[in-house]
């Protein structure tokens, strides 16, 4: 295995303890610790758009926004997990973000996110797993990889509003339509009473002498 030289969390340089391990397990640590190094220390990050949902349709609710933090911290427990870094705002708001290198979040996790109540996003840096350029994790973690919401402590709430406004545009929509068959209707309606009126007319002029 690699041992590290230096003990600190950016890993500078390794020597290897014994033949037969990959070097990509030692790019593939550094990923995932890196990350959560750049979080730490640069406290901004591109979140992913918001959409809401229901009955399979869809509707976007915020679009994908870089948001400054005021605080990060790595790997602290939070109520029964220990989430890969916390990214705080200045009004108290909390934002988990999961680093995927392997794995992404079981059921399990997913199931604590939405019972607790807790916003999270995963950023998927897979394709990076064996990337020894520091830089380029850097880019892709705060912009460039692929992320997506595993919980939005908000979800409930805009999906109940995509709701509300469907049903609305549903009654809204069903109204206009009888609005409309309903002046049909009455054009229909005036048309034949003007032809009744053409025909007496006409019959009229039959009957008249000369």
């Amino acid at each position: 295995m690699l041992v590290a030289k230096k003990g600190n969390i950016q890993l500078h340089h390794f020597a290897h303890h014994s033949a037969g391990v990959a070097c990509a397990h030692v790019a593939e640590t550094n990923a995932h610790i890196w990350a959560k190094d750049v979080l730490a220390r640069v406290k901004r990050l591109l979140v992913p758009e918001t959409r809401a949902e229901h009955d399979g349709q869809s509707r976007g609710v915020k679009k994908a926004q870089v948001y400054d933090f005021v605080e990060a911290r790595l790997e602290k427990r939070l109520g029964t997990m220990v989430p890969d870094v916390i990214l705080l705002m200045a009004d108290g708001t909390q934002l988990i973000v999961e680093v995927r290198v392997t794995h992404a979040c079981d059921e399990a996790k997913l199931a604590k996110l939405e019972q607790e109540g807790l916003s999270a996003i995963e950023i998927d840096l897979r394709r990076y797993r064996t990337s020894a350029d520091r830089q380029e994790i850097e880019c892709a973690l705060l912009s460039g990889a692929p992320r997506e919401w595993l919980n939005n402590a908000k979800q409930e709430k805009f999906d109940e509003q995509f709701r509300n406004w469907l049903v609305a545009k549903a009654e809204r929509e069903a109204s206009e339509a009888q609005e409309r068959a309903r002046r049909a209707a009455r054009a229909e309606e005036q048309r034949a009473m003007r032809r009744k009126r053409g025909l007496r007319a006409a019959l009229r002029r039959a009957r008249s002498p000369g």
